[in-house]
């Protein structure tokens, strides 16, 4: 059964559908479109008035269709459209984990409660993808926590290098030094000889 939206309106008239009478009902023609049987009654020449293919007043349809009503039939069901609203909203990237695990918990035992995990399906679904969707953020923040180790590992690294490379370069200054002086000690005359002299 085809349901209808109480805001449908007739593209000809612009009037709502109505069961009050038949004129005012949805009317299907050849090539598809639905208008309702008053306009169709005086269209001239009968074309389409979306795609001007032409139609014949005996092909015209009448359709059986349910109007739709978006109102919840009862408690339980304004609970259901609630609980997927909360975990639609709460199922983004910024959630608190905190907010999640409340939603998961009234969920349960609203699916837990009356046989509801079967009579809402989708509910049931959500409830199954928030489940998903908790276990991706502790995943995350596994691996959050493995970086920040990692990222202290290398900050430790890169400080012992450092101070390697300092202690290489106060070790090779250091050294330089003592050549230097053991050069000028073993290759300047008058220092030989002074110490020669001192030793004599």
């Amino acid at each position: 059964m085809l349901l209808i939206h109480p805001d449908s309106t007739c593209d000809v008239c612009l009037d709502p559908y109505s069961w009050a009478t038949s004129d005012n009902t949805p009317h299907a023609i050849s090539c598809g479109h639905v208008f309702c049987n008053t306009c169709l009654n005086h269209l001239r020449p009968p074309h389409c008035p979306l795609c001007r293919k032409a139609f014949t007043a005996d092909r015209v349809k009448k359709l059986h269709v349910d109007r739709y009503d978006p109102s919840p039939t009862n408690d339980t069901e304004n609970e259901a459209r609630e609980l997927m609203d909360r975990i639609a909203l709460n199922s983004g990237e910024n959630t608190a984990r905190e907010t999640v695990e409340e939603i998961l918990n009234e969920a349960k035992r609203w699916l837990d409660r009356d046989g509801h995990s079967s009579t809402y399906p989708a509910v049931h679904a959500a409830f199954s993808v928030l489940v998903r969707y908790r276990s991706l953020l502790e995943v995350r923040s596994d691996h959050e926590r493995e970086l920040s180790e990692l990222r202290a590992r290398l900050h430790r690294r890169r400080a012992m290098e450092e101070e390697d490379q300092m202690n290489s370069t106060l070790i090779e200054q250091n050294l330089v030094r003592e050549v230097r002086v053991t050069t000028v000690l073993c290759c300047h005359p008058v220092l030989i000889r002074s110490s020669v002299a001192y030793g004599a």
